[in-house]
């Protein structure tokens, strides 16, 4: 409780269930056990009194006192790891001290068993007013982001190891700005370039400066969104390489063209996907990597073949996600990414005027007809299919432990796509289930 009462009490209601519940089960298994005789309490120890008729109340403070001390130990040490990592990357970094992540599984500060004892028992004595307040409340905003709008991969990205988990939490927070900026109906799409131009600003000011870049030009962002900024000067630019972020911004400025200059074919379709989410993938596989192991090198063909697989995912992924908001988007904020071909092939058109036609009718009543949406649907979805297989393949290449992770996420986001096939009509925004995403987990995890 020295070590970490705050940190417990802050956490109260997860620590309490950590303890009670166990500690309910072995009362239970206790009095059960009792009662049919398989062990027995010596009267001659006992205090006679009783919870139950069976369960004396010593036999349950064991059990309470027990899973408290285990429970509250774990949480100070948990709560030790953490600030060492503050005090070995956020601090460093805000200090501009920070070049590369120190590996998930490296020595923290020094390699002597002094030096490491050292920086725990700094650590532990470390109270929780001298740690940076401002970074971590602005952590725990870009993990309510993920939270908020992304269930499928907030759950999959609570599994990877807490180091790589921050970063990639913090990359995702900067997408969310993006999409925010990019998608706002409200705005013209003028004034919405213009600010995805100041993000390229940003994100360029970011990898000179890092957190003590001048922000004068970005104090109009909402507070959330200037706390995301933030976290992502402080965590990303370590890690992610700096075009991958520049190509996420050009696919963001092509959907300002939309509909007006639409993707007429595959490969203008691929190539948007590589731009909004090939390069997510390229910046989660490099987190990861050298988040593993500092010395990683991008460039071996090794790591190519890696990278290639993590892109072929980001496309995978965006597919399944254009085939769920086929109609959204086009209701929401106007925008159809169905290629002339699919559009032919849906609607029965064959010539270009027909085509544009047809784009305009669904751009302008998209619910109009379910069964077409639902054709539409199933052409992303089939697209989908071939870079989702070779993007298991490049799971199976992380290391051990983010590899299930990046399965996991992959299954529970293609299962959106098996929801819209098993749907009688178009859903307006299918979803996996709790349920099976558990299932997902439960056999990724554990069962694979």
């Amino acid at each position: 409780w020295w070590m970490a009462g705050m940190y417990i009490w802050r956490n109260r209601g997860k620590v309490g269930v950590a303890v009670l519940v166990p500690t309910a089960y072995l009362w239970w298994v206790d009095h059960v056990a009792l009662a049919a005789g398989v062990w027995r309490i010596d009267e001659g120890t006992s205090t006679g009194w009783m919870v139950t008729r069976f369960l004396p109340v010593e036999e349950a403070v064991f059990f309470l006192v027990t899973n408290c001390m285990v429970v509250f130990g774990t949480c100070a040490a948990y709560r030790t790891f953490a600030v060492v990592r503050i005090q070995t990357v956020y601090e460093p970094s805000l200090k501009g001290k920070l070049k590369a992540f120190p590996a998930v599984n490296s020595a923290p500060s020094s390699s002597h068993p002094l030096g490491v004892l050292g920086t725990y028992v700094r650590a532990i004595l470390t109270p929780d007013s001298s740690l940076p307040q401002s970074t971590l409340t602005d952590l725990h905003t870009a993990l309510t982001l993920l939270t908020l709008h992304s269930r499928s991969f907030s759950l999959a990205a609570r599994l990877f190891p807490n180091p790589i988990r921050d970063t990639i939490t913090a990359l995702y927070s900067f997408c969310r700005i993006t999409d925010d900026i990019a998608d706002d109906p409200l705005t013209p799409p003028s004034i919405r370039t213009d600010r995805l131009t100041l993000l390229r600003t940003f994100v360029d000011a970011a990898y000179i400066h890092g957190p003590n870049l001048d922000w004068t030009p970005y104090t109009h962002f909402p507070p959330q969104q200037l706390a995301a900024l933030r976290i992502f000067t402080t965590l990303v630019p370590p890690t992610v390489p700096h075009h991958t972020l520049h190509e996420l911004l050009t696919g963001c400025t092509r959907d300002q063209t939309l509909p007006a200059s639409p993707l007429h074919t595959k490969d203008d379709l691929i190539t948007y996907c590589e731009n909004v989410a090939s390069s997510v993938g390229e910046a989660c596989v490099s987190i990861i990597m050298r988040s593993t192991d500092p010395h990683w090198d991008p460039h071996t063909r090794e790591s190519e073949k890696l990278i290639r697989r993590a892109r072929d995912m980001g496309v995978a992924l965006q597919l399944v996600n254009m085939a769920r908001d086929v109609g959204t988007d086009a209701e929401e904020v106007g925008r159809w990414y169905g290629i002339d071909e699919w559009v032919s092939e849906v609607c029965g058109v064959g010539c270009e005027e027909g085509v544009d036609e047809e784009r305009k009718e669904v751009l302008n009543n998209p619910w109009k007809d379910t069964r077409k949406l639902r054709a539409f649907a199933e052409k992303f979805l089939d697209a989908s299919e071939p870079y989702a297989v070779l993007a298991e393949v490049g799971a199976r290449m992380l290391p051990e432990g983010c590899r299930r992770t990046v399965e996991a996420a992959l299954h529970i986001y293609m299962g959106i796509g098996d929801e819209i096939r098993k749907a009688e009509t178009y859903p307006r925004r299918a979803a996996t289930s709790k349920w099976k995403k558990l299932a997902i987990l439960v056999r990724t995890m554990y069962l694979a």
